[in-house]
């Protein structure tokens, strides 16, 4: 559906999406978490889902389309701690509070349901919701952009060198 985009909408979804707000640091090795995210189907790279799968992990419910990656990356998330108060942390950490609560994820496309169905399309099936989508997650990254701007301002800088 990308292609169905006007090459304005194309462009300026780019410039938005490729800004910090539109990354993370997950661990890297064959077969890593990001690059599972991309290939998988039921995940079809969406952030949301991804973090849906990341939630799970805390919560010790590994049966989702990452969970064995999650898994084997278990350390990683462990730096936050566990549980509920774990993926608070991660939430915390990375500035992923306009996405995520303690317990839940809001979803891009717009689904109303606590719960994601990983047998649903991940991806919406229209041009007009996959505009919604796309709004979605350029409003969410730019709310993101805005959460680290304003961590980064309230930082002591003293002692620093410059």
């Amino acid at each position: 559906m990308w292609k169905s985009l006007t090459e304005a909408e194309r462009t300026r979804y780019d410039r938005g999406f490729y800004t910090i707000g539109g990354f993370i640091i997950f661990p890297t090795h064959p077969q890593s978490l990001n690059q599972r995210r991309g290939r998988d189907r039921a995940i079809a790279d969406r952030f949301d889902l991804t973090l849906e799968c990341i939630r799970q992990h805390y919560f010790g419910q590994v049966d989702n389309p990452l969970g064995d990656v999650l898994c084997l990356d278990a350390g990683y998330f462990q730096l936050f701690g566990g549980g509920q108060s774990g993926f608070a942390a991660f939430v915390e950490f990375f500035h992923l509070q306009d996405l995520a609560s303690p317990d839940s994820v809001r979803w891009l496309d717009g689904h109303v349901d606590r719960e994601w169905s990983f047998d649903r399309p991940p991806l919406p099936q229209n041009l007009d919701a996959y505009r919604r989508y796309l709004d979605n997650v350029a409003q969410f990254v730019a709310l993101r952009n805005g959460r680290i701007r304003d961590w980064c301002e309230r930082q002591d800088m003293h002692g620093v060198s410059q």
